[in-house]
């Protein structure tokens, strides 16, 4: 046999051994062909079952699919069976609805052949994209609230939102303007919408103003909009709060306020509009000529101080 017909037989013998190999393994245990929810899926609403699907039969135990969530924490999951119309479809239900969060779904299943297939995947439970859009931060109430008059000083202020929130800034300032010094704001660790403002030393009597910014707790770390508010309270008694920058007020007579360039422009300009003015009336309104002595005198000293106002601004100009 040639050379050459031993390397044509051999490979057409490697080629259907390539083309068969995948079915030939393929008998030997099954695998995992889709799961609900699908891997990296995000969901809007919790889903009522965990579902998976094989590529053959499998055999199931009690922990066949497991449910953790973003800490590690099993959620509780409802019978485990096999769907009695499709032998290659196995089926968890959920008890409770799932939180916002990451879920991780682990799978333990035995092929037919004895072999054991591990495999896991995961997916998220989001907020609903137009609850975000029709749900604005809001406050609900505080504590001192708006406007009230406590009696004795209190030693933290809290925060109440429609939402989980992130306090960004907080301060407080009694009526003279003084920054209340405060600690930083924490989440209530029992309530993701209450924040908390601790106070470093009593208040006071007096008037308090309280500004804050916020914006909504954010997983995704997506850029969020700034939320700003400010409400007031009063320790024992209400004093009005103190104002320390005032305007001083101006004088009216503005030739006070005048420089030596603006003289120089009001030359110019007086100069200037009385010269065109004058001409434009008598060559177009009255049509006559103007060559008498007294105007040729007049339009001299206007002229002069036309030039008089833009020596002036010349000089000021070159000094600056």
């Amino acid at each position: 046999m040639s050379l050459f017909r031993k390397f044509i037989i051999w490979s057409m013998v490697i080629g259907i051994i390539h083309v068969f190999l995948p079915v030939l393994t393929g008998f030997a245990h099954s695998n995992m062909e889709k799961t609900y929810p699908t891997g990296g899926e995000k969901l809007t609403k919790s889903p009522s079952t965990i579902e998976v699907w094989f590529q053959d039969p499998v055999v199931i135990h009690s922990d066949s699919i497991q449910l953790l969530d973003a800490s590690g924490n099993q959620i509780e999951l409802g019978n485990l069976e096999i769907d009695p119309k499709d032998k290659t479809h196995i089926v968890s239900n959920l008890t409770e609805d799932l939180q916002e969060g990451y879920y991780v779904s682990k799978i333990n299943v035995i092929a037919l052949d004895g072999y054991v297939i591990q495999e896991e995947f995961k997916f998220q439970i989001v907020e609903s994209e137009t609850r975000q859009q029709k749900e604005d931060l809001e406050i609900v109430k505080y504590s001192p609230k708006d406007g009230e008059i406590v009696e004795g000083s209190p030693y933290q202020i809290d925060l109440w939102f429609n939402q989980p929130t992130e306090v960004t800034a907080i301060g407080v300032f009694d009526d003279q303007q003084q920054t209340i010094n405060t600690e930083t704001p924490v989440v209530d660790p029992n309530d993701p919408y209450h924040v908390i403002v601790k106070l470093e030393g009593g208040l006071s009597k007096g008037t308090y103003q309280v500004t804050w910014y916020a914006h909504p707790k954010n997983l995704d770390n997506k850029p969020q909009l700034e939320t700003i508010d400010v409400f007031y309270f009063a320790v024992d008694e209400f004093t009005p709060i103190q104002q320390q920058e005032k305007g001083v007020s101006t004088k009216s007579f503005w030739f006070e306020s005048m420089g030596l360039k603006q003289i120089g422009y009001w030359f110019v300009f007086i100069g200037v509009s009385i010269l065109f003015g004058s001409a434009f009336f008598n060559s177009m309104i009255l049509r006559e000529c103007i060559n008498s002595k007294k105007w040729r005198y007049y339009s001299f000293i206007l002229l002069l101080l036309v030039l008089i106002g833009i020596f002036i601004i010349f000089v000021l100009q070159k000094e600056n």
